[in-house]
Parts: structure tokens; sequence; C-alpha cells
């Protein structure tokens, strides 16, 4: 009698990591610094093998060259990278047992300059008419304050209507904190100033309204 046997290895085979997931920096993300933090979701291990990380970084989508290569057991990383420059980055999960997952998509992004930082501009604020104020004018006096935390010279767009909210833009890329409108009796009016620092900040106000009597 001849008997038969299977033969199979004792250890069961060893799955692959999850891909990680990119978070930031953003897909088409501007950046204003070019110290960078890139971060992203943790990988999933099914056998929980110890994962790391590669973190790829190159001005080329194809990473033919590498500008940033790095093996990190973290899921975040800080390094600095040159101002005026798009870069793509994209990164595997690599356990223990030397298995890696495949590469994650990949995101590009743009630094901007170098130490740049620009602050958007703080809210509006409403000096007159007051807020729920009840007029008896035939026009009527805007005003409203504007600061920004770098002193950046703001310029503003206003909405006016005589419904909520308001949609109408009345002036734009305005340089004086002051407009006169033009009202009429027994109404409602509803308006919001927008400040803009040039640099790309905006800041919406809040609405404010008055009646006409």
């Amino acid at each position: 009698m001849i008997s038969l046997f299977s033969c199979s290895s004792d250890k069961p085979s060893n799955s692959l990591p999850s891909i990680p997931g990119l978070v930031s920096p953003a897909n088409n993300l501007l950046c204003l610094e070019n110290v960078i933090e890139f971060q992203w979701n943790a990988s999933i291990d099914n056998d929980r093998d110890e994962i790391s990380y590669l973190l790829e970084v190159s001005t080329d989508n194809k990473f033919s060259k590498l500008d940033y290569s790095k093996r990190i057991s973290f899921n975040k990383h800080t390094f600095s990278l040159e101002p005026n420059t798009t870069y793509y980055w994209r990164v595997k999960a690599i356990d223990s047992e030397n298995n890696e997952s495949e590469y994650s998509a990949v995101f590009s992004f743009y630094t901007e300059g170098f130490g740049v930082r620009n602050h958007l501009p703080y809210i509006p604020e409403l000096v007159s008419p007051g807020d729920y104020s009840k007029l008896d004018n035939s026009e009527v006096n805007l005003k409203w304050g504007g600061r920004d935390p770098d002193s950046d010279m703001l310029t503003y767009d206003i909405y006016f209507d005589s419904y909520f909210p308001p949609s109408t833009l009345i002036s734009e890329n305005q340089t004086g904190p002051t407009l006169i409108v033009q009202v009429e009796s027994g109404k409602n009016y509803y308006w919001q100033v927008v400040s803009k620092d040039g640099k790309g900040g905006v800041t919406s106000g809040l609405i404010w309204t008055f009646s006409i009597y």
C-alpha cells in the first residue's frame, strides 16, 4: 500500500498592509510655507505586523528622480522644500515581514515662497447704522471697520438687498469703509461686507439689517 500525503508549509501566508490614504498637503494645494507637514492615514495589517512607511517626494510626477525619500515609523513627517516649486508625493506601507502595499494615490502641491505666511483679515466690524435700527431717511451711510493681522491693505465687496440674504453686489474692491445707499420707506434692508487682503485672504462679515419707516 502506498500512502500519499500532501505537503504544505506550516507557516500561513502573510497579508499585505493596506494602502495608505493621503491627507495633507491636499491635492493641488497652494502652500504658503516651504516647511511642509506630510500626513496620511495609517495602514492596517491583518497580521498585526509592525508597519513603517516609505514617503517619496519628487518634482516629476513619474517619480523617475526623487527629491526626498525616507522610511518613517509614523504616519506624519515634516521637512523643508524649495520655494516656488510644484511637488508630487506618495506613500506606501511596509510591514515587518517586508511585505509592501501598493503606492497611494499621487498628490501634488505648490510651495509659493520661502517662509511666507498670510492670515485672513479680521471679520468686518459694524459702525453704523446699528443692527436692527429704525431710520427715517432717503439715503443711509453704511459704515464699517476693517483690520488685518498682517497690516495688509484691504478692499471690500458690499452686498445690499431688501431681502435676506443680500446677494446684489453694489460695490466691488472698494478701498474705503463707507458707502451711501438709496433707500425707500416701509422696507427692511440687509447688507454684508467682505474683506479682502489682496493675497487670497477673504473674510465675510455678518449680515446686518435696518428698516426705513
